[in-house]
């Protein structure tokens, strides 16, 4: 959140976010991945998710497949893909104590790493909201809810796994790099959410598919809900296993360097990254 929102009253702040249509990551963990108790179930969407669809699958240099796809909620939308073979590429989670711009992170990385996306929640203090370890450094100070989660982790060859929690996992000191984030939108290859909050936003996920294939993918035009999106991820052609919603809104950025370089870039500064670097 930038130095001024602090140093306005609370209301306005909120004010401020919620006009400019993009809520913050707070706002998106209270509204949407925890509602309050006793506030029984979310409405039903209304609505079909897309009116105009158009989908385009091609492969890139690097054997990076690039899956983009225009659809329309109340405005024209665009979920752009990018898809690595964990044989030919491997997986990082970096943090910072400071934020840094996406572009930073970039221009910081190794020359191995070909792709980046933002990562987790985060504080105000910019510390991780929700279990973190990267280098094998562990943050528990702000676990979510197990039972309402799920965990990324990445094993010591750079191999990348997503998985629901439905309560602590009991091998954490194992983990070298691992982050808990929610809600899985796809869990094993069926759209995983039944009720839609209302709550549209930017957003950012990474998913596995049945392929062996790594996906990482933003929605940075027309604002979608997580129930939204997961209907979305399901007509892409992509026969997925899991996919994970990582830190939306203003946070949701994504590059890719070479021949087809792209940039996305968030709209804040943020702690963590997800990498992707050659083999």
């Amino acid at each position: 959140m930038s130095f001024f929102l602090r140093r306005i009253p609370l209301f306005l702040a909120l004010f401020l976010l919620l006009g400019a249509g993009c809520s913050s990551m707070r706002l998106e963990v209270a509204d949407e991945g925890r509602p309050p108790e006793g506030s029984g179930p979310l409405p039903l969407v209304a609505e079909p998710v897309a009116t105009e669809t158009h989908l385009e699958r091609k492969s890139l240099d690097g054997d990076i497949e690039h899956v983009s796809y225009s659809f329309s909620t109340t405005t024209r939308a665009h979920l752009e893909l990018y898809g690595f073979s964990q044989e030919a590429y491997q997986f990082r989670l970096a943090a910072a104590d400071e934020a840094k711009s996406l572009a930073a992170w970039r221009d910081a990385s190794e020359p191995t790493v070909v792709a980046g996306i933002n990562g987790m929640y985060f504080l105000e203090d910019f510390s991780p909201a929700g279990f973190l370890v990267t280098e094998g450094e562990e943050q528990r100070d702000h676990p979510f809810d197990w039972d309402k989660s799920a965990l990324l982790t990445i094993a010591d060859n750079g191999a990348l796994a997503i998985r629901a929690t439905t309560q602590e996992p009991t091998d954490l000191a194992e983990l070298t790099h691992a982050a808990q984030s929610y809600p899985l939108l796809v869990l094993n290859g069926t759209a995983n959410l039944s009720e839609d909050s209302g709550k549209v936003a930017r957003r950012s996920i990474v998913g596995t598919d049945t392929d062996g294939r790594v996906w990482i993918g933003v929605v940075l035009e027309g604002n979608i809900s997580l129930y939204q999106l997961s209907q979305v991820l399901m007509k892409t052609g992509i026969s997925w296993k899991n996919v994970l919603n990582l830190d939306g809104g203003p946070s949701s950025g994504l590059f890719l360097r070479g021949a087809d370089e792209v940039f996305f870039s968030p709209f804040t500064a943020i702690p963590s990254v997800l990498f992707v670097e050659k083999r």
